[in-house]
């Protein structure tokens, strides 16, 4: 990806500088992105800014293995979008400080005019150094997230999957001011407060991205509903045995709570045993749905969606 010396806004022939297209000309003039020009189109479109509304402007794809365009804006801040698929909207569109990348938002979510007051009253100065720190904090909640950096605009990695005594070796303020801790596996970083927070009401199933080791076991249920390129796979854990287990899309036709597609049916499901499913997530709208009896004889229901803010994946319950 060639970039001609003096000249930013010309690319090599062969480079594109079209997000999600590869048929505009080569050696197109584009002009930098303006803050202004980035307050205007996030006060346009808000929450449902994508690859495209950024078309316009130079850019560089710095990513490697997923696309990651970073905008120059002027001396003091760049525009980073990123994601793995240019088809679904953007996992992160961040704002970022030159003089400290720990500082950013995602401008989709948070006020755009209140980080740059921030900024500018601290001279681009961390908003929170880290300090290391050794202590144990008990977690009763296995569904905690866990970001890949201290804040929520960072890159979700997973669940700490089990409750139990955690160590925390660094902690961090956010720019939100809410305190973060490393774990000592160098995992990742959970929010402490949420960390302190007691488990929700029994939630008898747990969902999360399907890994290597689980795949590779053969031990599993397994449904595909899309075997496009895009396809990732979820698995679901239950802590007990449920049965009359439905795995469905959830159809937004305009009714109060949408109408269920069943895709698969699975007469039970155990703890020795999880489900996974092979799904595309197409942008934040794309909810499934898994509904089953539980121990005791209820019948649950619970949605599974993605963040568009950091692509984690959320369980909740769902009411027909």
């Amino acid at each position: 990806y060639g970039v001609k010396a003096g000249n930013p806004s010309v690319t090599e022939p062969g480079g594109s500088q079209n997000p999600g297209s590869s048929d505009e000309p080569t050696n197109v003039v584009k002009p930098t992105l303006t803050l202004a020009e980035l307050q205007d189109l996030v006060r346009r479109k808000g929450e449902n800014l994508t690859w495209s509304d950024f078309s316009d402007y130079y850019y560089e794809d710095i990513g490697s293995g997923q696309h990651i365009l970073r905008y120059t804006i002027n001396a003091d801040y760049y525009l980073l979008i990123g994601g793995s698929n240019m088809e679904v909207p953007p996992m992160y569109i961040r704002l970022v400080s030159v003089a400290n990348s720990d500082n950013h938002i995602d401008v989709r979510y948070k006020n755009m005019d209140d980080f740059l007051k921030n900024e500018s009253n601290s001279g681009g100065e961390a908003t929170g150094e880290a300090k290391e720190v050794r202590y144990t904090i008990r977690i009763s909640r296995p569904d905690l997230p866990i970001f890949d950096g201290p804040g929520y605009d960072y890159a979700y990695v997973g669940t700490v999957q089990a409750a139990g005594t955690y160590t925390i070796v660094e902690e961090k303020l956010d720019y939100e001011g809410f305190l973060w801790g490393k774990l000592k596996s160098g995992i990742g970083w959970i929010h402490i407060a949420e960390a302190k927070s007691e488990a929700p009401n029994h939630i008898p199933i747990t969902v999360e991205f399907a890994e290597e080791p689980l795949l590779q076991s053969g031990n599993y249920h397994e449904f595909i509903a899309d075997n496009s390129e895009y396809m990732t796979k979820l698995a679901f854990r239950s802590g007990e045995v449920l049965r009359n287990v439905r795995f469905s899309l959830l159809q937004f036709d305009g009714s109060a709570n949408g109408t269920l597609e069943e895709l698969y049916a699975l007469p039970e499901l155990t703890p020795e045993k999880p489900l996974v499913t092979g799904v595309v997530f197409y942008g934040d709208m794309t909810t499934y749905v898994i509904s089953f009896t539980d121990g005791s004889g209820k019948e649950c229901s619970f949605a599974v969606y993605m963040s568009a803010r950091n692509g984690a994946l959320t369980l909740e319950e769902y009411r027909p």
